[in-house]
């Protein structure tokens, strides 16, 4: 049962990033206007092989231009999330080939420093639960 809370928190937080970035939506918090947000579950588009995994992207929100897009990962645990789940992020973004990406990492708790300083050299938004209540 506590798995299962667990899943079902992390759902509705990914659901809360996603109302957070609509309300924020043409704010200079990033710099597309979205014009579609869900999420996303595939294979990658540039392997062509037959038993390839499939992917998940918590967030994935599409531009009111066709070139941009938003693609963001939510982590709803206690410890500090990782370098790991950046280089996810970076990797899962790169099967979209748009011109301009915004990215972005939610979590709980926050981020390593190694996360903070690997986000800050690839331009990934880095955004803690209380921040969100904070940008209000």
């Amino acid at each position: 049962m506590q798995e299962d809370l667990r899943m079902y928190t992390a759902k509705v937080f990914e659901r809360f990033c996603m109302e957070w970035l609509k309300k924020n939506n043409g704010s200079d918090i990033f710099h597309i206007i979205i014009a579609e947000i869900g999420s996303w579950w595939g294979k990658d588009p540039r392997v062509h092989a037959p038993n390839t995994i499939e992917h998940e992207i918590d967030i994935l929100a599409f531009g009111k231009n066709d070139k941009e897009i938003l693609v963001g990962e939510c982590k709803w645990q206690k410890k500090y999330v990782g370098v790991d789940v950046l280089v996810l992020l970076l990797e899962r973004a790169s099967f979209f080939s748009k011109t301009k990406q915004e990215l972005f990492i939610f979590a709980k708790s926050g981020f390593t420093e190694e996360c903070i300083a690997k986000a800050d050299e690839y331009g990934v938004r880095l955004v803690t639960f209380d921040e969100m209540f904070m940008s209000e």
